[in-house]
């Protein structure tokens, strides 16, 4: 997979005619390719993602979406001290521009993915300098069906901008241009962008750095042995700026490899961190499955403990890590480009594995966006070494072979991803095409039955996610609103009062117990709650899903506590104060 050089010892003139060393055009390119074969390789993938994600633009607000316009709804002066903070000043500023109009939100996450697809294909020509394996890895990328949560989700679009600037960051440091200078500052601020959209998916970039140096050393073009001191230097700001960022999500990141930090952030099944690394591990071959055999897609992957290495799901895992590291060692002297793409799956991987314990869940389909680029890479140029074999009358079944393959690659995944899409169309179609089982499934699809006031179809599956567990307080608050909503008032009563009991600090959950306590003829407990939820120590830091719930009512925070109190108000006089 080494770079193409004739009996001759110069370079293969792959695009036609040769650039001028002075144009800017070519700087981050590999010198011997035209206009027209970089237009190919950045502009056929973007077009091609265009168009299979083009049915997105009829989806509706769906998953976190509503959280996401709640969240990002603040100031702009707030949203830049703000984690993911330029994920959500995009979506202010869309909010301004779009108002209510969906399409439009859906509209930039499209082209976000255009831009990706047509960034993973130019860093894959720089580094496989060569067009089919790079048009090939583009190809791939626009047309992946693990894409569609990012793609298709508001809330996700930070993985689309982290994968954006990373892409950019890493080819600047890539190439070698005539002003190594400014590339090296554009290279960092484009960190510096990605840090911003998604720090945990950009963090990665700091591993995969080295790997460049590698690569280049691989391929005959490295930096002599001298140099090694400069490469580690131009990484330390990388590396300053990584660990500040991660410890600006994380707080102290040692504390959260104790039980107590497990116990909350991971869930309270997690005696210790290593039974959170084996769950991790564990996760490996719905990883790799959902990489290259992409069929059966969920919203929701829910994490089961595992503990020790005795465990089939962590020896399978284990197993299946073992193998990848080594292939990438074993393809790093022959196929370096394959190798490459293989490591960046890994190191792009760790920090969203929950290797250091940072949220509840391990698999995800969103987070496989930026890692997946490797594995595209991989493929990509595993096809093109297929098809540019010396031609043997013997194999002369290989190039048909192989071009039925990449188009059945391309054709299949291009279906799969349109199919997907449909699904992310409202909440209903999403979480009814996730498998049974999951709590969170559960919960959502029957929040969104209440949402279309199908009452009775929605409390059976609430009930189910309040009994597969773990008890959470929004599915005890909205299991007691499809009950109070079906005439079922004390059952709801006993729900609403779970919920207050695990979320006491919501005001939405008391006012939702305290209202239905006035109507069953409690009052006076009910003139408690009420009160609880006007106070303004309720309201000084409001939850993404207060505020988004208050929104799909068409108020604010401000004319909510109004109009309790007014209600309040009225009531004091009856003598109804307790």
């Amino acid at each position: 997979m080494s770079r193409d050089v004739p009996e001759g010892g110069g370079r293969r003139e792959l695009g036609g005619i040769r650039p001028p060393h002075d144009d800017p055009w070519f700087t981050l390119a590999p010198r011997g390719l035209s206009r027209r074969a970089l237009l190919l390789v950045g502009a056929f993938p973007a077009i091609v993602a265009t168009v299979v994600f083009a049915n997105t633009l009829a989806n509706g607000l769906v998953y976190d979406d509503p959280l996401a316009l709640a969240a990002a709804s603040v100031p702009l002066r707030e949203l830049a001290t703000r984690r993911l903070a330029l994920t959500y000043a995009t979506i202010h500023l869309e909010e301004l521009l779009w108002g209510p109009w969906q399409p439009g939100y859906h509209l930039t996450n499209l082209l976000l993915h255009a831009i990706c697809s047509a960034l993973a294909g130019l860093l894959a020509l720089s580094l496989t300098e060569r067009l089919l394996p790079a048009a090939l890895c583009g190809l791939l990328f626009a047309v992946h069906p693990v894409h569609v949560e990012a793609v298709a989700s508001i809330e996700n679009r930070k993985e689309l901008l982290a994968m954006a600037f990373v892409a950019a960051s890493a080819m600047l440091f890539h190439r070698s241009v005539p002003r190594p200078r400014l590339a090296y500052a554009a290279a960092l601020g484009c960190f510096v962008f990605a840090l911003l959209a998604k720090e945990v998916a950009a963090v990665g970039l700091v591993g995969v750095l080295p790997l460049l140096a590698l690569l280049r050393r691989a391929r005959g073009s490295g930096y002599p042995r001298e140099r090694c001191a400069g490469i580690v230097l131009r990484l330390l700001p990388l590396l300053v700026l990584g660990a500040a960022a991660a410890a600006w999500h994380a707080g102290s990141i040692l504390e959260r490899f104790f039980p107590p930090a497990i116990h909350v952030v991971v869930g309270p099944g997690f005696g210790s961190y290593a039974d959170v690394l084996a769950t991790a591990v564990a996760g490996v071959p719905v990883v790799l499955r959902l990489l290259f055999f992409p069929l059966r897609l969920s919203a929701d992957y829910p994490a089961v403990v595992h503990h020790g290495v005795f465990d089939g799901h962590v020896a399978l895992g284990l197993a299946l890590l073992v193998a990848w590291v080594g292939g990438a060692f074993l393809a790093a002297q022959r196929f370096p480009v394959v190798a490459f793409g293989m490591a960046w799956t890994i190191v792009m991987l760790l920090p969203v594995s929950n290797v250091v314990p940072l949220i509840d869940h391990f698999v995800a389909e969103r987070y496989l966006y930026v890692p997946s680029f490797g594995v595209c890479l991989a493929v990509g140029a595993s096809l093109a070494a297929l098809w540019e074999r010396p031609w043997q009358a013997r194999a002369a079944w290989r190039r048909p072979a192989t071009a039925a393959l990449i188009a059945a690659l391309v054709t299949g995944g291009a279906v799969r991803s349109v199919a997907r899409n449909r699904d992310w169309r409202d909440e209903t179609s999403l979480w009814s095409s996730a498998p049974e089982g999951s709590a969170r499934a559960h919960g959502a699809l029957g929040l969104a039955l209440l949402n279309a006031q199908r009452w009775a179809d929605a409390i059976p599956h609430l009930e189910r996610a309040v009994t597969v567990g773990p008890v959470k307080a929004d599915y005890e608050n909205n299991l007691g609103l499809a009950l109070a909503m079906a005439g079922r008032r004390d059952e709801a009563i006993v729900h609403f009062r779970r919920a207050v009991e695990l979320s006491p600090e919501d005001p939405l959950v008391h006012f939702n117990l305290g209202r239905t306590l006035w109507e069953a003829g409690a009052r006076s407990e009910a003139l408690g709650h009420l009160r609880e939820c006007v106070k303004e120590s309720a309201w000084r830091h409001p939850q993404p899903w207060t505020r988004s719930a208050l929104r799909q009512q068409g108020m604010t925070v401000e004319q909510f506590r109004t109009r309790v109190q007014r209600w309040i108000d009225t009531l004091a006089p009856t003598g109804e104060r307790g």
